[in-house]
């Protein structure tokens, strides 16, 4: 129960995040989230990605996923790969997989803005 209720939470705030998000760049050509997932497999962010597939597709966006297994040095190597590529219009909703890169992923996309 603990656990669904952990993912309902989690769910809401993904898609508060990315429907926020969503609102400012309704109007940009490139209408894509990325979103960074811990796995795809479980059930929690099944419904993660399912809630931000189906808020992406309602303003004619698309969700790319980002699974990045629970691995804190992969999704710095994954978020590293986005910044590079200077993605105009993207926005993100990323899982930081562990606390101690919360701050270095938020700075690292920050520089997109």
């Amino acid at each position: 129960m603990k656990l669904w209720s952990l993912a309902r939470l989690g769910m809401a705030s993904a898609l508060l995040c990315a429907t926020t998000t969503g609102a400012v760049a309704q109007d940009d050509a490139a209408k894509k989230l990325f979103l960074g997932v811990g796995n795809t497999s479980s059930e929690y962010w099944q419904q993660m990605i399912w809630g931000a597939t189906t808020m992406m597709e309602s303003v004619d966006g698309t969700v790319e996923i980002i699974s990045n297994d629970f691995d804190p040095q992969k999704s710095m190597q994954n978020m590293s790969a986005l910044v590079a590529a200077d993605c105009e219009g993207c926005m993100f909703t990323w899982f930081p997989d562990s606390p101690s890169i919360t701050k270095v992923l938020v700075n690292r996309v920050e520089r997109l803005c």
